[in-house]
């Protein structure tokens, strides 16, 4: 008979009120409740079942899905958020996040994996219990900012970026319809897809020099931008990169630039003016449709 190797299930186990799956290597991830999860929720750091002690490194599919918590806490400790763990919270008002360094680090597997984006409208970010974040500070220690780490963050109104940042993900700022002003070192070399998506207080942005790429949809929607400044190393503006920017009346596209993608800047309906340098080989399709 031939012997297969057995695969470890992971037992799911109530403690303090959470359900967590218990995995090889005294890691806990945060599961659903069979109950549906209320009220407040602080997730610990660790956890201790039958004396053996468990960091909780994250939250499961689905976790808190059409739950009816109203805060949750987040620890320094998760890791990863998988899909669908926060989608349809309508009732939660406050995430608390402690320290920021950790939570850019975070992989989040899309936006509804993000407490912040969890469909109540509201998504508010707090330091503590009481306090809430609208200076954002990005600080010192953090490289990169990891996608869907702000979306939907209704409470941020600024962004400021103290250290070295090399690279701002998908969607990291995407819904953040209060934010008026953010700072972008020259560091950064790379702003992903969506990153300012819908932003609709977005007044300027000063593109580091550096940014080879207006990423696809990058301030799609940011319907307050006015004033939108392009180093000289960008060679391509991506579909959908400024559509809808109703307010923007003039960009200058610098000589760098070879290629403009589709609906780059479809349903810009101020732009007035603007100057196609002689490197730009391609110009797709509807890339100024609606431009009235």
């Amino acid at each position: 008979m031939m012997l297969l190797p057995m695969v470890a299930s992971a037992d799911a186990v109530e403690i303090d009120g959470i359900y967590y799956n218990l995995i090889k290597g005294k890691i806990a991830e945060v599961t659903t409740n069979p109950d549906k999860y209320s009220g407040e929720v602080i997730i610990p750091s660790t956890v201790t079942y039958n004396e053996v002690e468990y960091s909780v490194k994250s939250i499961g599919v689905n976790a808190f899905r059409n739950s009816h918590i109203t805060v949750v806490e987040i620890p320094s400790s998760i890791t990863s958020i998988n899909s669908g763990a926060f989608a349809y919270c309508s009732y939660l008002v406050k995430v608390i996040v402690k320290d920021i360094d950790a939570w850019c680090r975070i992989n989040f597997q899309e936006s509804e994996s993000n407490p912040l984006n969890g469909n109540s409208g509201l998504g508010f970010l707090y330091s503590d219990y009481s306090t809430k974040i609208e200076h954002l500070v990005i600080p010192n220690s953090v490289s990169s900012i990891g996608d869907y780490a702000f979306v939907g963050c209704s409470s941020i109104t600024s962004v400021e970026i103290e250290g070295d940042v090399t690279s701002i993900g998908d969607y990291a700022f995407g819904y953040c319809d209060n934010l008026t002003s953010v700072n972008l070192p020259n560091s950064v070399n790379h702003i992903g897809k969506n990153a300012f998506f819908c932003c609709y207080g977005l007044t300027s942005i000063n593109i580091p020099y550096g940014i080879t790429e207006i990423e696809d949809g990058t301030f799609n929607g940011c319907t307050s931008l006015t004033t939108v400044n392009l180093p000289n190393s960008v060679t391509t503006i991506g579909s959908w990169g400024f559509r809808y920017c109703t307010a923007l009346a003039s960009i200058i596209i610098p000589n760098s630039v070879t290629s403009i993608k589709s609906e780059a800047f479809w349903n810009c309906t101020e732009l007035t003016s603007i100057t196609i340098p002689n490197g730009v080989t391609t110009i797709k399709q509807r890339t100024f449709a609606d431009c009235i």
